[in-house]
């Protein structure tokens, strides 16, 4: 037997009972109550539903700990105003035939992931260092890498 879970929502209760109403006469349901938690997005709401407040801080702390920034290097802004993604910066296609730039590779890539995910979901504040970022997402050098970084910072 599978098991999907689908969160609904409307500002209606009448149509949303209607609805979770139609849903069981197809599927056995379980109405498991408001949520808190999304794709790992906490979620607080204001009183009797008025706002809703949407945190990544537990996704975060995740990629901190994983990637040990050290106080020293925490900064002001996501990204240094000097930062310009060029083909100049490209690694050669003989570096980029070794293993350690093929991780640096990888690691940029999922960490790229979860910016893209943390800005559309909670963090509009980051969508210009992530677009920059992004940009590098194929042959990202040592130099994309630590700005990478600093936007964790």
């Amino acid at each position: 037997k599978r098991q999907d879970d689908v969160y609904i929502a409307s500002s209606h209760s009448i149509a949303l009972e209607e609805f979770t109403t139609a849903l069981r006469r197809h599927f056995d349901l379980k109405v498991l109550g408001t949520p808190r938690q999304l794709l790992g997005i906490q979620i607080q709401w204001g009183d009797n539903f008025s706002a809703v407040n949407l945190s990544a801080s537990k996704l975060i702390k995740e990629l901190i700990d994983e990637h040990q920034p050290r106080e020293d290097e925490i900064r002001k802004t996501p990204m240094e105003p000097d930062y310009r993604p060029t083909k100049a910066n490209y690694p050669s296609e003989e570096e980029q035939r070794k293993p350690e730039m093929k991780k640096l590779k990888q690691d940029y890539q999922e960490l790229g992931g979860s910016y893209i995910f943390i800005m559309n979901t909670c963090r509009p504040d980051i969508a210009y260092s992530v677009s920059q970022l992004c940009r590098r997402m194929a042959n990202p050098s040592k130099g994309d890498w630590t700005a990478a970084i600093n936007v964790l910072h």
